[in-house]
């Protein structure tokens, strides 16, 4: 699948509000913060501060799990 750059759509980034994303299908790029999101998150009428990225969840996942490993 080509990345495909729209210059508008309705998904854009949620942290700065740039609306020039990088589309790979599932989620997108916004290449003025460098982070993926995921399409699914919008579509569930989350608010913009409560999207987070895929870095973001991930890195909430490993703190998570290591806490679930001390005990």
């Amino acid at each position: 699948m080509a990345d495909i750059l729209n210059p508008k759509r309705k998904y854009y980034c949620p942290r700065c509000g740039n609306e020039r994303i990088i589309d790979y299908g599932e989620s997108f790029d916004c290449p003025k913060c460098r982070q993926r999101f995921e399409k699914e998150d919008f579509d569930s009428g989350l608010d913009d501060d409560e999207i987070l990225s895929i870095e973001e969840k991930l890195e909430f996942s490993k703190i998570f799990n290591s806490d679930k490993d001390t005990d």
